[in-house]
């Protein structure tokens, strides 16, 4: 897709969570990550429309285990207006 229009940089925007995965939700993580990665895109969206953006770009979204049991999920990605 080529986009013909001018687009203006408002700036990087980001969202991370942190979450306790217990022993018994182990079977759940799949799950649990959807989730929450759901949750940080409705955050990242909000956080979009108030800087009147109409666009991500980038979008990136990196899962870490700080340790057993610890689910950290940080989205970051540049808001653009075309």
């Amino acid at each position: 897709m080529v986009i013909d229009k001018a687009s203006e940089y408002l700036g990087m925007v980001s969202a991370s969570k942190t979450k306790i995965v217990g022993k018994n939700d182990v079977g759940q993580l799949l799950k649990i990550q959807e989730t929450t990665k759901d949750e940080l895109l409705f955050e990242l969206k909000e956080k979009a429309f108030d800087k009147n953006a109409t666009a991500i770009a980038g979008l990136k979204i990196e899962i870490y285990s700080v340790f057993e049991g610890m689910l950290n999920m940080v989205l970051y990605g540049t808001l653009v207006s075309f």
